[in-house]
């Protein structure tokens, strides 16, 4: 019979190559065709289907590798030519698993390699593509990296990656199961100030599906703004910054409180000034990382204590005494004074 034509891949897995051809012409009178021996490169026999047959699946292939192929037709008069060589790369191969490398209360960024399938023969992949547990594609580019975002804080999520080449899609990734970084604690509320100190508490934020929150941090929050330029208060690197016209205003976080193994809700900081005010915030912590940090709440330390008490006149049954009031630098105003009495004979100071 006369060669098959038309020799294509209709499909390409990682593991196999669909095969399709146009049927051989038989001439008037000539011998029907019986059958079709699909070849390998090498000579060898890959496949036989029956006459009324015209396509062929190739399993068990290498991904990412490159094979060639060729068809004959068979009939009783014998076997014809092959068909002119096919060359037909297989899909690449799976990448491993993505890994997560940085994840925030409202993403996770994902990285992974190219399959090891690359180095074979056949076609490199070219481009990858992430899914959800659901199957749906979350990304579908060139590069080996996703950061995929608007995602809920304490909840864990599960991710997968297929590569692609001209030749088609390999197999998905063993999946990642990853939980995004806790979400801000909420109710940060200031009490029991002293001259020194300020109790702070706080609520846990609720985690959906993620792992338990294992502590917290708190930060001081100073906001320098332009027209602080000057005052000697600036850090030098601020200063460049707000110099520059970049920006109107610079926040700066520094750590006061480090309870990354503590889950108490509440802290006392404490060698503070009297009549300073002072912005805090507070981040949730769980294996996964360092959450969002909650709104900022501004509390004051109450006024440092009077200056050059003294008594300005006395009279049998009374004394007039006098103070300097405290320097109240930036908190809360001072209201009001409460006058002590110790009557000398160990007993208790009262306010009078």
């Amino acid at each position: 019979p006369a060669t098959p034509l038309d020799l294509s891949s209709t499909l390409q897995t990682s593991t196999s190559i669909s095969l399709s051809w146009s049927a051989s012409v038989v001439q008037t009178n000539g011998a029907a065709v019986t059958g079709y021996k699909v070849y390998n490169g090498d000579g060898s026999v890959a496949d036989t289907v029956d006459g009324a047959t015209t396509t062929a699946s190739i399993s068990g292939l290498t991904a990412g590798t490159l094979y060639t192929y060729a068809v004959s037709a068979e009939s009783a008069a014998g076997e014809g030519e092959k068909s002119p060589v096919l060359s037909q790369s297989s899909a690449p191969g799976a990448p491993d698993a993505p890994t997560s490398t940085l994840q925030t209360s409202t993403s996770i960024s994902l990285s992974w390699t190219a399959p090891s399938s690359d180095s074979a023969s056949g076609d490199d992949a070219t481009r990858y593509r992430v899914y959800d547990s659901s199957s749906a594609v979350l990304y579908d580019g060139e590069q080996t990296a996703f950061e995929h975002d608007g995602l809920t804080g304490g909840t864990s999520y599960a991710y997968t990656v297929s590569a692609l080449s001209g030749s088609g899609e390999g197999p998905k990734s063993a999946s990642l199961s990853q939980e995004t970084a806790p979400g801000a604690a909420t109710g940060l509320v200031a009490s029991d100030q002293t001259t020194s100190s300020i109790k702070l508490d706080w609520t846990a934020p609720s985690l959906p599906s993620g792992t338990a929150v294992s502590g917290y941090k708190v930060y001081e929050r100073v906001t320098y703004e332009l027209s602080d330029v000057g005052s000697g208060t600036v850090p030098a690197s601020v200063v460049e910054v707000l110099s520059s016209g970049r920006m109107d205003s610079v926040v700066i976080d520094t750590m006061k409180y480090d309870g990354k193994e503590s889950t108490t809700t509440s802290t006392t900081l404490s060698s503070l000034s009297g009549g300073t005010s002072f912005a805090y915030t507070v981040a949730t912590l769980s294996s996964a990382g360092e959450g969002d940090r909650s709104t900022a709440l501004l509390a004051s330390t109450s006024p440092p204590a009077p200056t050059d008490l003294s008594s300005v006149s006395q009279t049998t049954s009374s004394i007039s005494l006098s103070w300097s009031a405290p320097v109240v630098t930036s908190g809360a105003a001072v209201t009001g004074y409460t006058v002590y009495i110790d009557d000398g004979a160990d007993g208790a100071i009262d306010s009078v």
